[in-house]
Parts: C-alpha cells; structure tokens; sequence
C-alpha cells in the first residue's frame, strides 16, 4: 500500500514535469516575481528623486525672514513689520 502510494505521488509529479505544466507553474512564478522585483524598484527610485526635488525646492520669502531675525540681521519689530507684508501679498495672490 506504501509503495502504491509514493509511485503515485512521484509518478504525477514525473507526469506533472513531462507535460510542461511545471515549466509552465515556473515560468509563472519568475514571471510573477520578476514584475514585484520591477514594482518595487521603480517604488524606490520614484522616492529617492521626490526627495532630491525636495532638498533642491528655493527658500521661501518666509524662511529668508526667519534666518534673517534668527541671525540677529532684523529686529523683532522689522521681522514682523516684513512678516505682516508677506501675508498681505499671500492674501492677495
């Protein structure tokens, strides 16, 4: 009964590999993997140039303000007269 039972199972995995179902099941896989690998590659070099774009985005009008009054350049009275301004032409625009 034993022996019965391993022939069958060795014997439809042999068939199974003879008639190209089992290349087939691999061929699938690689398929499979290789569009994920893809995926996620693309994943990862969409990310690193959105963050290149990022780091060289121009300074702002605001955070120019901001060096400026924490470099000690500006009072604290002309950081927010300048301040009050840039929101004026943000309002407007």
């Amino acid at each position: 009964m034993m022996t019965q039972c391993t022939s069958l199972v060795t014997g439809g995995f042999g068939h199974m590999m003879s008639n190209g179902t089992g290349a087939f099941g691999w061929l699938t896989l690689l398929v499979v993997l290789g569009a994920i690998i893809t995926v996620i590659a693309f994943n990862r070099k969409r990310e690193t140039v959105r963050q290149e774009i990022h780091q060289e985005r121009p300074t702002t009008a605001r955070e120019i303000l901001e060096q400026e009054f924490a470099a000690g350049h500006i009072s604290q009275q002309e950081y927010f007269q300048r301040l009050e301004v840039l929101q004026e032409t943000q309002k407007r625009y």
